[in-house]
C-alpha cells in the first residue's frame, strides 16, 4: 500500500469500496472499511478472515471506485486478475497493480502498459507497485480453454497444462484393491479422483480436499460424469491447520512439496501426519514424492509398514498401512 502512504494516491472516501484480488491483509489504515477482497487460496482466506475483513474465494467485479492486485508467479493467471479489476473499476477510478520484482510484476507492467499509459510507479526493496487510471473501455478477457485433453484447468492452478509426472506414476498403482471409503490430500484440479474413478468400481465414498478455490471447483466439473453411485464430497481446506473428522481406508496423494520457489518439507510431512490421523485402523496411505525428498523415516514412523512400490522419472511411490 505504499502509494496510498506516502500520499501519493487518496485513502478510499466515505462510502467508496475498492476490490483487491489475490488480496493479502495490509497494514496501517482502517483497510477494513473499504476493501472486498478475493483470496481463493484457504491458508491466507483465513488469515484476511481473521483480520477482520470482507473476503470471498471468487467475486464478481463490477462498478467498483478502485482495485487492487497483488501479483503472483503465474503469468496468465496476472493478465486475467489485471483485466478483471480493470473491467470491474467504474471509469477514471485507479487501479494499483503491485508484486514482487522476483515473481512476475515487470512482465505484467509491460502488459499493462501496451494497453494504456501508466500514471506512475514506485519500488521499494524487492517490491514494486504502479498504477493507471480506468478509461471507458473494458478490455477483453480471453476465455481459457482446457490445456489437458478431457479436464478444465485454468492458469495458476498445479500443472494446468499437462499431467504431471508425479501424479501420473502415482495413477498407475490404482486398481481395484483401493476400495470402501477414500480421500484425496491436495486433490488439485481432480485428475487423480478422475484416473481412480475410472479403475476401481469399488468405492463407496471419495471425499476431494484442496486448499485452492479455483482448483477445488474444477476438479468437482471434471469428475462429475465419473463418480456414478459414489457419494462425493468436496472440502475447500487448509489440510496443516483445519482438522478432517472422517476416517478412511485408503488416502491417496500428491503433497505439495514447495512453499514460493523453495522447497518445504515440513509441509508434505504435515500432509504425511494428516494422512495418518485420517486412517482407519489398517487404512493405507498411496502416495508419490519428489525422489529427493525425505520422507521415508516419518512414514516408517507413523505406520507400521511402509513399502516403495516404484522410483521412475525423478518420483517414487510409496503404499504405508496404518
Amino acid at each position: 500500500m505504499l502509494p496510498f502512504e506516502q500520499e501519493l494516491l487518496p485513502f478510499p472516501g466515505d462510502g467508496e469500496r475498492y476490490c483487491y484480488i489475490n488480496a493479502m491483509a495490509p497494514e496501517g489504515r482502517d483497510w477494513q472499511s473499504v476493501l472486498d477482497c478475493e483470496q481463493g487460496d484457504r491458508r491466507s482466506f483465513l488469515q484476511l478472515e481473521a483480520a477482520g475483513f470482507s473476503v470471498e474465494p471468487s467475486r464478481e467485479l463490477e462498478n467498483y471506485d478502485g482495485a487492487l492486485v497483488l501479483a503472483g508467479k503465474h503469468k496468465r493467471l496476472n493478465e486475467a486478475n489485471v483485466i478483471r479489476a480493470w473491467n470491474g473499476l467504474k471509469p477514471g477510478k485507479i487501479l494499483v497493480v503491485a508484486g514482487d520484482k522476483n515473481v512476475g510484476i515487470a512482465p505484467l507492467r509491460k502488459f499493462v502498459q501496451a494497453k494504456v499509459e501508466v500514471e506512475e510507479s514506485l519500488s521499494k526493496n524487492h517490491g514494486l507497485v504502479f498504477w493507471v487510471v480506468k478509461q471507458a473501455t473494458d478490455w477483453e478477457l480471453s476465455p481459457v480453454g482446457a490445456a489437458v485433453e478431457g479436464y478444465k484447468t485454468a492458469p495458476g492452478m498445479f500443472s494446468p497444462e499437462k499431467i504431471d509426472m508425479g501424479s501420473s506414476l502415482l495413477a498407475e498403482h490404482f486398481d481395484e484393491r483401493i476400495r470402501g471409503s477414500v480421500a484425496d490430500f491436495g486433490a488439485g484440479w481432480g485428475y487423480l479422483c478422475g484416473e481412480l474413478l475410472s479403475c476401481s468400481k469399488k468405492l463407496s465414498h471419495l471425499d476431494l480436499y484442496e486448499a485452492d478455490w479455483a482448483s477445488l471447483e474444477a476438479a468437482k466439473e471434471n469428475i462429475s460424469d465419473k463418480v456414478g453411485d459414489v457419494h462425493m464430497g468436496a472440502y475447500w481446506i487448509d489440510i496443516t491447520a483445519e482438522p478432517i473428522t472422517r476416517k478412511y481406508n485408503w488416502i491417496i496423494m500428491n503433497p505439495p512439496f514447495h512453499a514460493g520457489r523453495k522447497a518445504d518439507i515440513p509441509l508434505g510431512e504435515s500432509f504425511i501426519a494428516k494422512a495418518r490421523q485420517s486412517l482407519q485402523p489398517k487404512g493405507k496411505l498411496l502416495m508419490v514424492a519428489n525422489i529427493q525428498l525425505p520422507y521415508e523415516a516419518l512414514l516408517k514412523q507413523k505406520f507400521s509398514r511402509c513399502e516403495l512400490l516404484s522410483s521412475k522419472g525423478g518420483f517414487k511411490v510409496f503404499e504405508a498401512m496404518v
